[in-house]
């Protein structure tokens, strides 16, 4: 059962669950500021990059909050890191539970990694990095990580294989909605934050407008433009109340094909507008949504509606 952070409590789905149930939850840095007693069986750190720097103030702080997630783990339990984000490869240090990394960079002794175009665990292949779906370096870094946990779980490889040789990945991360014209529409309302946002140009290979904005989370947004300007990002739209503080920064990079707007709808008929044919409207505001929407779902889910609106 999938639940936490990404919108089913966990607290709903406890009360019916059998001895073979298994949860799989996403924790934020706000739930584990209050958790005492939570003790996964395994834990899963991907990367530290700056986020929600407006409630917890200093990185210090929530790489603090962060290791919370292991903090109640036993021998007994596991942890899976990052072997290739330097602060998350340090967590062993103070902690109790089993380590076990993950890397697109390095040949590991215990663990999951990329070799020759090939997935491993422990030197066994699992799978061609062609016979995935989702073949960009973040969504590789991601299927080490769940290859570990299900070794881990002694999952067998040919159902490891299979499931991730189907899998097309999750709404709001780069979720492709629709082809009109000659445009496509990709959703990335999760990108809240600019290390996110930054994976997903990352990943591009075609023109593309970006639409950019909403509330801000004291991130700095220079690094954001210098990729911005070196990629292929064709122009951004900027919305929301942080519109003005991005505009500053692309100044400064010396990125002058923007605009700004304050409706959501108009955001997106502009980038429509602003769009090469063969190109992409990208979603990825690299900022929260609560200026505008509850939360990041229902941006993402305005995103498709408006686009879903729009005649071939």
């Amino acid at each position: 059962t999938l639940c936490g952070n990404i919108g089913t409590p966990l607290s709903s789905v406890c009360e019916n669950k059998t001895e073979t149930d298994a949860f799989v939850l996403e924790i934020s840095s706000f739930q584990l500021e209050t958790l005492t007693n939570f003790c996964p069986h395994i834990s899963v750190v991907l990367n530290i990059t700056p986020d929600h720097l407006d409630r917890h103030y200093t990185m210090e702080n929530y790489v603090y909050l962060k290791k919370r997630i292991y903090k109640n783990q036993k021998q007994s339990e596991y942890l899976v890191l990052n072997y290739d984000d330097t602060i998350v490869r340090d967590f062993y240090k103070d902690a109790k539970s089993k380590v076990v990394y993950f890397s697109v960079k390095e040949e590991l002794e215990n663990g999951a990694y990329l070799k020759d175009n090939y997935l491993y665990y422990n030197k066994e292949k699992i799978i061609f990095v062609d016979d995935l779906k989702l073949k960009e370096l973040h969504n590789i870094e991601n299927t080490l990580a769940v290859i570990a946990v299900c070794k881990i779980l002694n999952v067998n490889n040919e159902s490891i294989k299979k499931s991730l040789k189907n899998f097309k990945g999750v709404k709001h991360r780069m979720e492709f909605i629709k082809k009109v014209g000659q445009i496509n529409y990709i959703n990335d309302s999760k990108s809240t934050n600019v290390a996110s946002t930054l994976r997903a140009i990352e990943s591009l290979k075609e023109e593309t407008v970006i639409i950019l904005g909403g509330r801000k989370k004291e991130e700095d947004y220079l690094p954001l433009f210098n990729k911005i300007k070196e990629s292929y990002i064709t122009h951004a739209v900027l919305i929301g109340e942080s519109k003005y503080d991005l505009l500053e920064c692309a100044n400064k990079i010396g990125f002058d094909k923007i605009t700004l707007t304050g409706d959501f709808e108009c955001a997106i008929r502009v980038a429509k507008m602003m769009c090469n044919n063969g190109g992409n409207v990208l979603l990825s505001p690299a900022c929260s949504s609560f200026d505008m929407f509850d939360n990041y779902e229902e941006r993402g889910n305005a995103f498709t509606k408006i686009v879903g609106d729009f005649i071939d």
